[in-house]
């Protein structure tokens, strides 16, 4: 079937109302235009919420709300040399003018937090040494810092949740500066966070 078009509608409006009209008080329209012209204009007399009174088309939205979720890092950032026995921390990276930088915060341990220093101690090496290598540094650092860890932790090594990590000193910190300093931390090994200090827990 033909699907009637918009004019043919409006026409049809027309003389249905010219049929049904009281004769008494308006004469019946004989005319399809101007009936469709009459039923234009009562349309065009109608409100529409889409279009403002000047004829441009409505901007007002739904009302809409906006909620914001801050996330606040519990801690205070510092240099990961500057950590001391027992301090609990976390470090994340963040991309800073296109390089990336390891940002290190201290928590205090009741909160959740990934590592926690258990110890420290100083490569051997006189003044003015040239720098061994960083794998050299790392291995003496690790078996120094395994040697610590039962007495510290509870547990053995080999069967504890926890793993064994170092910060050991840079080249130019290492030549320059003179700076010797090794601190041994832990972390799980599943990659979980701790809660409270893991001293003596035997985790």
């Amino acid at each position: 079937m033909r699907r009637p078009t918009a004019i043919g509608l409006i026409l049809l409006a027309g003389v249905f109302v010219a049929a049904c009209s009281d004769d008494t008080t308006a004469e019946p329209i004989n005319d399809p235009a101007q009936a469709a012209d009459q039923a234009l204009d009562e349309a065009a007399s109608q409100p529409n919420p889409d279009v403002t009174g000047d004829g441009a088309p409505s901007t007002t939205a739904p009302d809409t709300t906006t909620t914001t979720t801050t996330t606040t890092i519990p801690g205070i950032q510092v240099d990961e040399t500057t950590l001391q026995y027992n301090e609990c921390f976390d470090q994340r990276q963040e991309l800073v003018a296109g390089r990336t930088r390891t940002i290190t915060t201290q928590i205090e341990c009741r909160h959740p937090h990934r590592y926690q220093v258990f110890g420290d101690l100083s490569y051997p090496a006189l003044t003015g040494t040239e720098y061994p290598g960083r794998a050299i540094v790392e291995d003496y650092g690790l078996s120094s810092c395994y040697q610590m860890f039962e007495d510290w932790s509870g547990s053995v090594y080999e069967t504890s949740a926890l793993d064994i990590r170092v910060f050991i000193p840079s080249q130019s910190d290492f030549e320059d500066i003179g700076y010797r300093r090794i601190i041994c931390f832990v972390e799980r090994f599943d990659g979980d966070l701790l809660v409270g200090s893991a001293l003596g827990q035997g985790l």
